[in-house]
């Protein structure tokens, strides 16, 4: 039985045991953009008992290795991660995207026309899709090819490329990137409560359900997504000097 230190950073209690994270997920505990936050603070902020939080995680037993496919990413290449990101997830969100838009154009074009909350839930999905669009490219353009370059510069003991270097280190694009993953928080949880927490109602639910779920799916991959660039990729930027 592991004991859990209530100081600890939820995000290093999520990277150090995998296995609390879909108990993090069900007590709504965020561990991806406000994963800084020690587990005390997070409890007392989604308003849970910290004791309970903390017996339900120190009841949690081992998963048998093969239960988590993914490679320790602490210990890998950031080349490695970074490959492991665009292939699993900038790929997914793109192509999730596309459908939920899919989804969105029939219902308001069904028969019937829309539920009057959608118009919302349409312009907030709009604006999400295009700042996670716009982040994706600068990730993919920008920041992650700085990132292969600078830990082969310091793998082969070379001076770290000049990317950034007009930049001080609160305006560095790295924490910048770091900002930015927090700014679909507001639409992720307005959909959600615009969505009944994504459940249609059962006079609307072979219409609304299925864009339901795509939603919800889409927001679920985003956490994932989130989780490996904030609590490990960029958490061992920082450690290896690269916001210098």
């Amino acid at each position: 039985m592991a004991k859990i230190n209530p100081s600890q950073s939820v995000a290093e209690i999520a990277v150090e045991m995998k296995e609390s994270i879909p108990l993090f997920e069900k007590f709504g505990i965020d561990y991806c953009c406000e994963g800084g936050r020690t587990l005390k603070d997070a409890c007392y902020y989604v308003g849970i008992p910290l004791e309970e939080v903390t017996e339900a995680l120190e009841k949690i037993e081992p998963a048998p290795k093969e239960w988590y496919k993914e490679r320790d990413w602490r210990q890998e290449p950031l080349a490695e991660l970074i490959g492991y990101i665009l292939k699993k997830h900038h790929t997914y969100a793109r192509s999730q995207m596309r459908r939920v838009k899919g989804l969105m154009y029939k219902v308001v074009t069904g028969p019937g026309g829309p539920p009057p909350e959608l118009a919302t839930i349409h312009s907030l999905f709009n604006t999400m899709a295009d700042e996670m669009e716009n982040h994706l490219r600068r990730e993919e353009e920008v920041v992650f090819p700085y990132l292969i370059e600078a830990e082969q510069c310091l793998l082969h003991d070379r001076p770290l490329p000049q990317t950034f270097s007009k930049y001080d280190s609160f305006n560095h694009p790295l924490r910048v990137l770091e900002w930015e993953h927090g700014m679909t928080d507001r639409e992720w949880k307005e959909i959600d409560r615009l969505t009944d927490h994504f459940r249609a109602p059962e006079s609307r639910r072979m219409m609304l359900q299925p864009l339901y779920d795509a939603l919800l799916e889409l927001e679920k991959d985003n956490i994932q997504h989130l989780h490996l660039e904030n609590n490990i990729l960029l958490k061992r930027a920082n450690q290896m000097g690269f916001l210098d």
